[in-house]
């Protein structure tokens, strides 16, 4: 196996970044994967909405409505669903699969999701959806009530949260 290292520049905020793999076996074969990344951009909300009202194991559905100009450059929706859900823009999905938040230690760090929308957004009015269910975020069926992972840890929250912006 061997591995390179290539000199890394700091990231810029709201850049669009594409990472490629080459990989080649000890029989000379060869491989190649890439994927796309966004960094956030600068002045994002810093608080996540929630509803007004929840109903355990329910969904929580938040709409925006906007109107988009001619001469779009660049669309990129940064999301954070604290539970997990799906987003969509004028009724149609915008990724084919499910929309959640990777688990992790919620009290210090949420992780978030890009996704380029620029070719779907063209010039007029628009709906962006998102619906945020219980997740690992506000679940409380695998721990009892009042916990979390089985320790004396408050729960997360009982209700489903999210951060988004376009």
């Amino acid at each position: 196996l061997q591995t390179a290292v290539l000199p890394l520049k700091a990231l810029s905020f709201g850049a669009v970044y594409q990472i490629r793999i080459f990989v080649t076996d000890t029989r000379g074969k060869k491989a190649e994967a890439s994927s796309f990344f966004a960094t956030v951009e600068e002045n994002l909300p810093e608080r996540f909405i929630r509803p007004a009202h929840h109903f355990e194991g329910g969904a929580v559905y938040f709409k925006k409505t906007f109107a988009a100009e001619s001469g779009l450059v660049r669309a990129v929706l940064y999301g954070a669903p604290l539970g997990c859900g799906d987003f969509f823009l004028d009724g149609a999905p915008i990724c084919d699969h499910y929309f959640d938040t990777a688990v992790s230690n919620f009290d210090k760090t949420v992780l978030y999701r890009a996704y380029d929308l620029t070719k779907e957004i063209k010039k007029g009015k628009h709906a962006l959806v998102a619906y945020v269910g219980d997740g690992f975020w506000a679940q409380r069926s695998v721990w009892k009530k009042g916990t979390r992972h089985g320790s004396n840890l408050p729960p997360y929250s009982d209700t489903p949260a999210l951060w988004a912006a376009l």
